[in-house]
């Protein structure tokens, strides 16, 4: 019986490519990149920062490629729309973050105004307004 290669497909992504600033980086991003085993194809884009790799996953892995292009002197990172396929709660954490700043602000004001029990009564008694402002707040962050 003849044996059957099962090999993952190959990838193509594509990354953010930080710290290029001509020609000479664009060359040696893309040189960089085609040195590392797996790595079928390396195209970069000066004008756009981004680099397009093709490569076997099976082989080579998103830390490798990144680890090359650092120790040319440049960053890779995946692009926007891939950080956000791969951080889809990103914007909510960003929300969450912006409403216990924003009570931190508030409670802050007032314990250095009037002290912590003053702060905590006062938090307690205005909670349906302080809340519908700090959620509001949130969302619109």
């Amino acid at each position: 019986m003849d044996a059957v290669d099962v090999r993952q497909a190959d990838v193509t992504a594509r990354f953010a490519v930080r710290g290029m600033t001509c020609g000479s980086c664009v060359r040696r991003v893309e040189a960089a990149l085609a040195a590392i085993p797996g790595v079928r194809a390396a195209s970069v884009d000066g004008a756009g920062a981004a680099a397009v790799v093709q490569y076997d996953p099976a082989v080579c892995s998103t830390g490798d490629l990144q680890e090359a292009v650092g120790a040319a002197g440049y960053a890779l990172a995946p692009s926007t729309a891939e950080w956000r396929v791969r951080w889809p709660l990103r914007p909510v954490g960003c929300g969450l973050l912006a409403v216990l700043g924003l009570l931190a602000f508030y409670l802050g004001v007032i314990v250095i105004a009037q002290g912590w029990e003053h702060a905590l009564e006062q938090l307690a008694e205005d909670r349906w307004f302080i809340g519908a402002i700090a959620a509001g707040f949130g969302t619109q962050v």
